[in-house]
């Protein structure tokens, strides 16, 4: 990926794509430009932009999406543009750990599903391998954590925490519980059916997590942010 890219911000994890979109939509709307690229070895944005045709770059509403950048070789060979934002899905893909750990803002999302859960201990074990100096074993890295889809069960958080074993390994920034909103989901759906980016419904908690989550990292003055997400949501 090309130096003239300013922040990189990887993602991990599962149902990320939503909350992908909101933001990179209100980057776009606040005058920045951004794109998102999927690293991911489900080809999982394959269904959420409209394909018209083989390529791999597909543009909506003045929106870049980077599609089949799951290999190495694809990775570093497709011509990135120069954006000031480039959002990565790299989802559960192992073979491209390293380059989730060049990026400069690190988010992991977690649900509660099992599979998910398994899929994700496991990359963030081969992710912690490129940690081959004493320094950087010690070195706690930052993450954004968000649970989603939460839901009262024995299955908890803590428990989920077990299973990924990397709690003594990363240093949490900023953590989101994000309990199941019908509403949310509906917006989720229905973007991806209708292709489009509206987001006007989605609960206060969900829009408090975009707002805190683009100030931490954007530089955009927080009245600048509030503007640009209200259209944004509007699917402007």
């Amino acid at each position: 990926m090309g130096s003239s890219t300013k922040i990189k911000l990887g993602f991990i994890g599962s149902y990320k794509c939503d909350i992908m979109l909101y933001l990179a939509r209100t980057l776009l709307a606040a005058g920045k430009t951004a794109a998102i690229v999927d690293a991911s070895s489900e080809h999982i944005w394959d269904y959420h932009v409209s394909k018209i045709s083989n390529s791999t770059v597909v543009t909506q509403k003045g929106l870049d999406v980077f599609l089949s950048c799951d290999s190495q070789q694809n990775y570093e060979q497709m011509a990135y543009e120069e954006y000031d934002f480039i959002l990565i899905d790299f989802g559960t893909n192992r073979s491209l750990a390293k380059y989730f750990k060049e990026c400069s803002v690190h988010f992991i999302v977690l649900d509660m599903e099992k599979m998910n859960i398994i899929r994700l201990s496991s990359f963030l074990h081969v992710f912690f391998q490129f940690d081959s100096t004493e320094e950087d074993q010690q070195e706690k890295r930052e993450f954004i954590r968000i649970y989603r889809d939460i839901i009262d069960s024995k299955i908890n958080i803590p428990y989920i925490n077990k299973i990924i074993g990397a709690d003594d390994k990363i240093n949490v920034a900023l953590e989101y519980m994000m309990y199941l909103d019908g509403m949310d989901y509906k917006c989720r759906i229905e973007n991806q059916y209708n292709d489009t980016i509206r987001f006007t419904k989605i609960s206060k908690a969900f829009k408090h997590m975009l707002l805190e989550i683009l100030d931490t990292f954007s530089n955009i003055e927080k009245k600048h942010l509030l503007k640009a997400l209200k259209k944004a949501e509007r699917g402007h």
